[in-house]
């Protein structure tokens, strides 16, 4: 305490004289001044301002460089305090504690330089974030939304980095994938731990696979049906169709199969089967249709034996009393039944129909779905008798069997 007081009525001692002291015009020589004692403070950076105090006394405010009288061969405490920086970041980022030099000593009439460096303490440290999604293609919109809580840190497009001011300390973050396209991606979201020391920068790197795709389809040209990926609708009465979906196996399924070609003669019964897609990658699943006959058929070929140029005859069909139409001699029809037992009437038509017999006949046919069964129902021209008298010029009734075949002719003829 003695030391203080002495020094400080020192120092008013010498601001006194300096005021004060006016030239005394008696005397013509000059006066003699003692040499001064000083302390030179410099604070390390020069960005930095503080307030110097000397032995507890406040000597100078908001200074980087000064220079201080000193009482001569005399320890005194040379403090600096309430620092500032005029850096980015201070305040926020970082600080300065006080900062003293005990013991310091400057005999009389010298100067001594005194350089103080005060300690950084860093309230902060950084995260420098990587936003790594993967699988995305142009024209896709999705971004890494950063947080921390509630509070967002940071949006950051793929492939990109951003560092963000974090105190020191553990912090729960998390990272989401946001955007347009957002739901193509899996996890939805991450939760991460990071520790923040001062000064430091901690990376993180959230990664984002695109989901897989499934995309559907047939194997048969033309069928449409609505499309199924584990038990949800994707897509109704359509040929083909994709699905964004989380790695992994799946079942994909094709119901209310629809063949236009079918005229319900066939169709196609539901249709299931399992799937592994990879993330980012693009899987075909084509669904194998087995076809499921509803009629069989029925081919009917058409013999007519013995038909000459000129002659008007014709197969003429029906099944179990239904006319299917007709047929023309040496063809073939094929006609779309049910399956099970059948009845085919097959007869010959024509204007030269009753040269064949028989004229019609019954004949049973079995179908079996899917499969043909083949009918030949055969026609055979009937006999011919030519009929004369051995006497030339002789004419008469001709007769086949009690039947009146021509009258008054010398000759006949007949088939039978």
């Amino acid at each position: 305490m003695k030391m203080g007081w002495m020094y400080r009525m020192a120092v008013v001692s010498w601001l006194l004289l300096g005021l004060f002291a006016q030239p005394v015009l008696a005397f013509p020589a000059a006066q003699e001044v003692a040499p001064v004692t000083t302390v030179d403070v410099t604070l390390t950076p020069a960005t930095l301002l503080g307030d110097v105090y000397v032995d507890g006394a406040l000597v100078a405010a908001r200074v980087n460089v000064v220079s201080l009288p000193v009482t001569p061969a005399v320890a005194h405490l040379i403090e600096v305090k309430a620092i500032t920086d005029s850096t980015p970041g201070f305040g926020d980022i970082f600080v300065y504690g006080d900062v003293s030099q005990a013991n310091v000593t400057v005999a009389e009439g010298r100067t001594r330089a005194l350089a103080l460096r005060p300690s950084m303490t860093y309230l902060k440290g950084y995260l420098s974030f990587a936003c790594d999604v993967r699988g995305q293609e142009v024209g896709q919109e999705v971004l890494c939304q950063v947080n921390e809580g509630d509070v967002p840190l940071a949006t950051v497009t793929p492939g990109q980095t951003a560092q963000v001011a974090l105190p020191v300390g553990t912090h729960a973050i998390r990272v989401a994938v946001v955007g347009a396209h957002a739901d193509l991606w899996a996890p939805p979201f991450n939760e991460h731990t990071v520790t923040i020391v001062g000064g430091r920068t901690a990376p993180l790197r959230s990664t984002f696979n695109r989901k897989g795709q499934v995309a559907m389809s047939f194997n048969v040209e033309g069928v449409v049906g609505d499309f199924y990926v584990d038990e949800q609708l994707v897509a109704a009465q359509v040929p083909a169709a994709s699905l964004f979906v989380a790695p992994g196996s799946h079942t994909v399924a094709g119901r209310n199969l629809v063949d236009p070609a079918a005229n319900g003669v066939y169709r196609y019964p539901d249709v299931s089967s399992p799937t592994t897609v990879a993330a980012n990658q693009t899987r075909a699943a084509v669904l194998r249709l087995q076809k499921e006959y509803l009629l069989g058929f029925g081919e009917v070929t058409c013999r007519i034996n013995g038909v000459e140029a000129g002659h008007d005859v014709r197969c003429n069909v029906a099944v179990d009393g239904q006319p299917l139409g007709t047929i023309e001699g040496g063809q073939m029809q094929s006609y779309n039944l049910t399956p099970g037992p059948h009845t085919a009437t097959v007869a010959v038509v024509g204007a030269n129909a009753d040269l064949w017999a028989p004229l019609s006949q019954d004949l049973p046919l079995m179908i079996v779905a899917g499969r043909a069964s083949r009918l030949t129902p055969t026609f055979n021209r009937k006999g011919q008798v030519a009929m004369s008298f051995n006497v030339e010029g002789l004419v008469g009734d001709f007769y086949v069997d009690e039947q009146l075949v021509s009258a008054q002719v010398p000759a006949a003829s007949l088939f039978v």
